[in-house]
């Protein structure tokens, strides 16, 4: 699998789910046509997923039909058409979000990726003046985006601003369709954007309580224990690993120096290390113990340790959410 483990939030649901709802209480009055317009009758107008023609097909199957002259309108029906990838609202894809998860430690997840579903919502009524009655309890609301606030990941307690955008509102006239209805039917088709998420899955990790600085004076000299930076002469063989133990001579047995790697940025040939044993020099390779790559160095920028600086939580027990303070810790190197 993409992340080796299984993740499913219900989002695409979710989505359909909330689109529906801002539709489901809708109400239909009918008045006497005289000039006090008195209420007859008030009903809510039925919602349900699928489309005009599964509806169609599902009144004429059904054996227990009333006559044409009393189909059960007005109904409301809406569907799902496609979705799409949105790239104009992608964030940084190295930012996450974060949770408690008790026990120090914290769910992490990357920033969701965006995308767009497309809807459709159709009103069938018998009589013009229903549909502009129906729609009017909707346009309104859309200008031309309707933003509702969804949680949608639950693990996160996750809460996102979900704009849904009107698009076109089209009516037509059936007199026949699809049927062999002869009856008259006025369709109002509403089409919406809504521009969601999708999430990745969920991590564990503990809480960073503790820092650490060391602060180094350049001179010129090699010393065990100090970090080294090498710029090296590209292009090498193979990536090295952090952790990784490297060294220059003939053989690990029969090295001239031993470090440790503490970072590696291939794409600008430059090599961080701590100095284990030795002294390293330019126009020699650097060879990886475990990953066996090798790059020769160009240039050696060596350091003089000053200070360590130690910067930690208080109290240690600190988790998500906490008051919390900090305690610094500065310890000088002697004779600098």
């Amino acid at each position: 699998m993409l992340s080796g483990e299984h993740f499913y939030y219900r989002t695409i649901r979710r989505n359909v789910v909330a689109f529906g709802t801002l539709f489901k209480d809708l109400q239909l009055v009918t008045y006497t046509n005289d000039a006090q317009r008195t209420e007859l009758k008030r009903i809510r107008v039925p919602l349900i997923y699928g489309d005009k023609e599964d509806f169609y097909i599902r009144l004429k199957s059904e054996p227990n039909l009333p006559p044409p002259t009393d189909l059960p309108l007005p109904r409301m029906m809406f569907r799902m058409d496609r979705m799409y990838y949105d790239p104009t609202r992608k964030q940084q894809s190295q930012l996450q979000s974060f949770a408690s998860a008790g026990l120090g430690l914290i769910n992490t997840q990357y920033v969701p990726v965006p995308w767009n579903f497309e809807f459709l919502l159709e009103i069938i009524v018998r009589n013009t003046e229903d549909g502009t009655q129906i729609v009017e309890q909707i346009l309104p609301f859309f200008t031309p985006e309707y933003t509702l606030e969804m949680v949608l990941v639950d693990q996160l307690g996750l809460t996102k601003k979900v704009p849904i955008v009107l698009n076109t509102v089209n009516r037509t006239l059936e007199n026949e369709g699809a049927t062999d209805w002869t009856m008259r039917r006025e369709v109002w088709s509403l089409s919406f954007t809504m521009q969601s998420y999708l999430f990745g899955p969920t991590q564990n990790a503990g809480l960073i309580k503790q820092a650490n600085t060391n602060l180094w004076l350049y001179t010129g000299a090699q010393e065990t224990g100090q970090p080294l930076n090498l710029t090296l002469k590209g292009p090498g063989f193979q990536s090295y690993q952090i952790g990784e133990t490297i060294y220059q001579g003939s053989s690990f047995q029969a090295a001239t120096a031993v470090g440790t790697v503490q970072e590696f940025h291939p794409n600008t040939n430059a090599l961080s290390i701590y100095i284990e044993t030795g002294t390293f020099t330019v126009n020699a390779n650097v060879k990886g113990l475990v990953t066996d790559a090798s790059w020769n160095v160009s240039a050696i920028a060596t350091g003089k340790p000053l200070a360590t600086i130690n910067v930690a939580a208080v109290p240690a027990t600190v988790n998500i959410g906490d008051d919390f303070g900090f305690a610094v810790t500065i310890v000088e190197t002697p004779n600098t």
